[in-house]
């Protein structure tokens, strides 16, 4: 039990960290590409670009926020629940 319960929470930290990243990596290029229109550089493929990025970036947060199923809070309550099973 103690193994199954380590490798779950080191999968889901993994997990949580690697959406973490993927987050910051999205604002970043979203700042950037607003920055570049605000410089002047706006074209149509620069606004698409920020819509694609947009919708990425709330799948993601939703995805570290919204319970449901394939959430994070769901995965979490699974290993939680998995857990307490072996303790009783």
């Amino acid at each position: 039990m103690g193994q199954a319960l380590r490798q779950g929470h080191e999968e889901l930290n993994a997990e949580l960290a690697r959406t973490r990243h993927r987050k910051q990596q999205i604002e970043c290029e979203i700042k950037r590409l607003v920055d570049a229109i605000a410089q002047g550089q706006a074209s149509q493929s620069f606004m698409a670009a920020i819509g694609e990025r947009e919708t990425e970036l709330r799948a993601v947060t939703n995805r570290l926020l919204e319970p449901g199923p394939g959430s994070l809070q769901a995965r979490l309550d699974e290993l939680r629940t998995f857990a307490v099973s072996r303790l009783t």
